[in-house]
C-alpha cells in the first residue's frame, strides 16, 4: 500500500467498517462440521480408553466409529464445501487410529482373543 492509501483509510473508516462486516459474513456462513466435532470427541475418548485394559474393547468400538465418523465428515466438507473443520476431522481421524493400536497392543495382541468380560454376583 502506498502512502496516500494508508491516509484514506485512516480518513475513512467505513471502508475498515465494511471490510470487517465482510469478514464476520464469510466466517458466520460455513459452520464447523458436526462431524467433525463428533469424531475429535470419539478420538479423545477412545484414546483416554485404551490406556485401561478393561475398557480395550470399548476404546476398539469407539476408535472404530471415529475412524468411520471422519471419513464421512472429510468427505462431505471436500464435496460440499459448505463445512469448515477438516483439520477437526484430521485430528479425530489420527487420535481414533491411535486409540485402535493402542488397544490392541494393550490387550496382547493377535494371541489374546477379545473376550466380554462377564459380572458374577
Amino acid at each position: 500500500m502506498s502512502e496516500q492509501d494508508e491516509k484514506d483509510q485512516v480518513r475513512n473508516p467505513e471502508t475498515v467498517q465494511k471490510e470487517t462486516v465482510v469478514v464476520k459474513e464469510e466466517t458466520e456462513k460455513h459452520p464447523v462440521s458436526s462431524m467433525a466435532i463428533i469424531s475429535l470427541v470419539l478420538g479423545v475418548i477412545s484414546l483416554l480408553a485404551s490406556v485401561f485394559k478393561e475398557l480395550d474393547l470399548v476404546a476398539l468400538c469407539l476408535g472404530a466409529l471415529g475412524v468411520l465418523c471422519s471419513l464421512i465428515g472429510f468427505f462431505t466438507a471436500r464435496s460440499t464445501g459448505r463445512h469448515r473443520g477438516k483439520s477437526l476431522v484430521i485430528v479425530g481421524l489420527v487420535l481414533s487410529l491411535l486409540a485402535i493400536v493402542v488397544a490392541f497392543f494393550m490387550h496382547g495382541g493377535i494371541n489374546q482373543p477379545f473376550v466380554v468380560p462377564s459380572i458374577k454376583f
